[in-house]
């Protein structure tokens, strides 16, 4: 975790406070996810994403915001190659190594023409190339909010480029997954609620290196003091690398319960339930925004996820992975007793409501 400067805010006598936990500046290194925000209030979220994997260098998301925006942040990522055999940091194969500035648009309106990551995760190893040398992960993040608007509106990312040239040769061993757009906004009419947005760069695979783990880590949301009530918790998470017809597939475990969240693995636990293949490159090939509600229990102190990459029994040689970047939740601060439905499918199978 970074240093962190805390802001509180009251705005326009609606009950909306939102903590700030700035990364400005900092390259991060894979792991489990950091929180960069808390809004609570009469809040809400929308996201969606655009995937560009290999070919694109430019895509446009269309959001409805139906209240006032007060947070807006925009991401992107992918790999590049790093010109070194043993580390992401020394030796870049090109200037600039991987991408920290893209051109932001609205409805067709460029509004800024090098909008520059203010948080920076990576590089990271991603896998070792044919030639030798490395491609490492980046993830980039951007404060977008004095762009967004309150309606419907299309936002367009360009000049997204991992690509470049070494020595007159184009690198094959480059590529941008795509870009999400996540907007937090308040509207008076709905129930108060807490969001909290987490981010990171956390990936596995399957297949392309072997010092690289299968899943990822376990990233919780957490209640301190138990819910009071039943609540139903919205999760909304981007994720990368994953294409349409890709050999491998993916699993999303989650795991509730009470007392302190879980340190290792919850895969294949017991009390542990699962998603089947969430990650489909449902924003086209690369890029993933997959959205969810699910009822937690009065009680609950805990609700961690974690990320598996799996090859298929018959072949062995499958290759593949993932890289999660983020998850934001929202859970209303009022006890409800809904019947959560999933806004995205496959939905869960199983719910915990214990841990060992």
């Amino acid at each position: 975790m970074t240093k962190a400067k805390c802001a509180a805010i009251l705005m326009l006598g609606l009950f909306v406070v939102a903590i700030f936990i700035n990364q400005v500046g900092f390259a991060q290194a894979e792991g489990q996810f950091s929180t960069a925000q808390v809004i609570a209030g009469h809040v809400n979220m929308v996201a969606d994403g655009i995937g560009l994997y290999a070919s694109g260098k430019s895509g446009e998301i269309q959001l409805d915001v139906p209240g006032r925006p007060l947070q807006a942040l925009l991401y992107w990522s992918g790999y590049d190659e790093s010109g070194s055999k043993d580390n992401c940091s020394k030796g870049k194969a090109r200037e600039p190594y991987g991408d920290s500035s893209v051109a932001f648009s609205v409805d067709g309106d460029m509004v800024v023409s090098k909008l520059t990551a203010e948080t920076t995760f990576g590089p990271d190893r991603w896998y070792k190339s044919k030639d030798g040398k490395l491609s490492c992960h980046f993830v980039y993040v951007a404060n977008v909010t004095s762009y967004v608007q309150s309606g419907l509106h299309t936002y367009e990312i360009a000049d997204l480029d991992f690509f470049g040239t070494h020595k007159g040769k184009k690198n094959k061993d480059t590529a941008h997954y795509g870009a999400g757009l996540l907007i937090v906004y308040e509207n008076e009419s709905l129930p108060i609620s807490t969001i909290e947005i987490r981010h990171g760069l956390d990936a596995a695979q399957v297949g392309l290196d072997s010092t690289e783990p299968a899943n990822s880590e376990v990233n919780c949301a957490t209640f301190p003091e138990g819910l009071a009530t039943d609540r139903v918790m919205d999760v909304s998470l981007f994720v990368g690398g994953v294409s349409r017809g890709d050999k491998t597939h993916n699993r999303l475990w989650y795991l509730l319960g009470s007392g302190s969240p879980p340190v290792d693995s919850i895969i294949d636990r017991s009390e542990a339930g699962v998603i089947d293949s969430p990650f489909v490159g449902s924003d086209g090939d690369g890029w993933d925004t997959y959205q969810y509600s699910m009822l937690i229990p009065a009680g609950t102190n805990f609700a961690c996820f974690q990320v598996e990459v799996l090859g298929s029994e018959k072949r062995s040689k499958d290759k593949g992975g993932v890289l999660w970047l983020n998850m934001t939740t929202r859970t209303e601060q009022q006890g409800i007793t809904p019947t959560p439905t999933a806004t995205s499918t496959p939905t869960p199978t199983a719910a915990a409501t214990s841990t060992a």
